[in-house]
């Protein structure tokens, strides 16, 4: 039934449609015939709101006076309803005479309506009726100038009288819907397509001016440090320099990264590498910075990490070193352990590397852990401050474009293990 009422159901259509139209379920109720939806015209004619119609029953719709012959009229509406879904052929309501509210003038006004309901099948089940569409034409001007008297009883000739034509049912209705929606959507996913390509370019261009003169910094301090009877005092000045120069390029690189992941511009370029060798190159790049905090640094890769896999080695490393360089920023003193297992699954034409970065730091309280991997979030505390909080995000991009996850354990105190899984071939011996 939902679905019926969806693929009918747009706010423009029940807007601006120009008739009195009624959607009404078919399925059983009580009391029975649930309105589900009306145009505003029809609330116009009615004097009605949508609250007060639509979730009532099509036999509640207007109230009882001493005028209205409540018993025939329920008696007539009813059957004719039922008959409609019977037989799943369209059904007339003889002329009908409804007492309406006016609120305007504070008094009932008699109307006359003519309608006709038309069976409308069930997208999910053709088999059935999911709903019946009533189209109602007033008839008071023509009852009031005795012109129906002749007719009231014969309503197919009344509605050849009245050129009462019903727009052959539900298929021009739901064409109407569909092509509606289907611009609608055309249109968003054009501004959405138009928003990620303009962002991407932002950025590309942005990060490129920057590291442009970054690079040239960094190279001509390079050049200093290598300066052998460079002063104490100045070889400080130029490591700082270096220092922050590096730090800077690497928000740059995460802040395009991020863009490129969020775009879907960043598109893997896998090769044939042993996940053992490049876990060793990240665990060689960050040994110096263990050292200075004196931190040890633990390494454990089981022996099937030396197989050869088809696996982005850029990627694969950003990823590794993203957790080594969290775990080292967060932790003051003891430990940093880095842990790998690969396992054959899909009958050995793949593998899972299963990649754990964990330390002996302070820990993470459990409200903040689901937060970790969002956009910006930094963990609060003194080095939060520190960096731009993508460097997760991108941890866990780059894992789901690797068909993988990654997942944190951590309590105040116990230090912190994240545990990151990617899938990749089985390289062969030709790769």
């Amino acid at each position: 039934m939902d679905n019926t009422v969806q693929t009918l159901d747009s706010a423009f259509l029940w807007e601006n449609h120009p008739d009195p139209i009624v959607v009404i379920s078919a399925e059983p109720t009580t009391p029975p015939f649930k309105v589900l939806n009306v145009t505003n015209a029809y609330l116009k004619a009615t004097h009605t709101t949508r609250e007060m119609v639509v979730g009532r029953s099509i036999m509640e719709s207007f109230p009882e006076t001493e005028a209205t012959n409540q018993e025939s009229g329920y008696a007539r509406v009813l059957g004719v309803m039922e008959r409609c879904v019977a037989t799943s052929a369209p059904t007339t309501l003889p002329i009908q005479k409804y007492d309406v509210w006016n609120p305007e003038t504070g008094q009932f006004e008699d109307r006359y309506w003519l309608a006709r309901n038309v069976p409308v099948l069930d997208p999910q089940d053709p088999s059935k009726i999911g709903c019946i569409y009533q189209k109602v034409q007033d008839v008071t001007h023509l009852k009031q100038a005795g012109k129906l008297s002749h007719l009231e009883n014969m309503p197919e000739e009344l509605l050849e009288l009245l050129d009462f034509q019903l727009e052959t049912s539900e298929i021009r209705l739901a064409n109407e819907v569909l092509h509606h929606t289907n611009e609608r959507l055309q249109e968003a996913l054009r501004r959405a397509e138009a928003a990620n390509k303009a962002k991407e370019e932002f950025s590309a261009n942005v990060t490129h001016e920057l590291r442009t003169p970054l690079t040239a910094i960094l190279g001509y301090a390079h050049l200093l440090e290598g300066e052998e009877d460079l002063a104490p005092k100045y070889r400080e000045d130029v490591t700082e320099i270096v220092s922050a120069a590096e730090h800077l390029l690497e928000v740059i690189n995460q802040v395009l990264d991020f863009a490129k992941l969020e775009s879907g511009g960043l598109i893997l370029e896998p090769k044939a590498v042993s996940p053992a060798d490049l876990l060793r190159r990240c665990a060689s790049l960050v040994k110096h910075l263990c050292q200075s905090k004196g931190l040890a640094l633990v390494t454990d890769y089981s022996e099937s990490c030396s197989k050869k896999l088809l696996i982005d080695p850029l990627r694969f490393r950003q990823v590794v070193l993203n957790l080594l360089g969290n775990a080292i920023k967060f932790t003051a003193r003891g430990w940093v352990r880095l842990e790998a297992n690969l396992a054959d699954v899909d009958g050995g034409a793949e593998a899972q590397v299963e990649v754990t970065v964990s330390d002996s730091g302070p820990g993470i309280a459990q409200e903040n852990l689901s937060k970790l991997f969002e956009r910006f979030s930094q963990v609060p505390g003194k080095a939060a401050s520190v960096g731009t909080g993508l460097g997760l995000a991108i941890v866990k991009r780059i894992a789901n474009l690797m068909r993988g996850d990654v997942n944190v354990q951590s309590r105040l105190g116990e230090g912190s293990s994240c545990r990151v899984r990617l899938f990749a071939p089985l390289a062969t011996q030709q790769e």
